[in-house]
């Protein structure tokens, strides 16, 4: 049933999470998005930096995990609804993150300049 759930909201049905292993609130957010039939592979033994500047993240907009999902990067605690549009509308980005609005109405989101993981 809950691989049905990613499946309609075209979700992949896995993802990676890399995150600070002090971190409790990204295993909240890992529990959420297997919530919702995403199986999520919790990664706490990488060099974070590295794999946000793989992501293309930003300097300075970095948060406490990072997720690999589908051809996409997610950082921080972005909300389902834009995770959803997101693999809807499948923009040329490859990151998605929680501080600017990148699609109208949905704010939280910023994209970057590529896609693919």
């Amino acid at each position: 049933m809950l691989g049905a759930t990613a499946a309609q909201a075209g979700l992949p049905d896995e993802a990676t999470m890399y995150k600070n292993p002090q971190s409790g609130c990204c295993n909240e957010y890992a529990r959420h998005l297997e919530e919702q039939g995403v199986d999520v592979t919790i990664v706490d033994d990488a060099e974070l930096g590295e794999i946000k500047q793989r992501a293309g993240v930003p300097h300075g907009l970095g948060s406490c995990h990072t997720i690999g999902i589908g051809e996409y990067w997610i950082e921080g605690h972005v909300p389902m609804e834009a995770i959803t549009k997101l693999f809807e509308d499948q923009p040329d980005r490859h990151w998605l993150g929680r501080y600017a609005d990148w699609y109208a109405g949905h704010a939280w989101a910023t994209a970057g300049a590529l896609r693919g993981l």
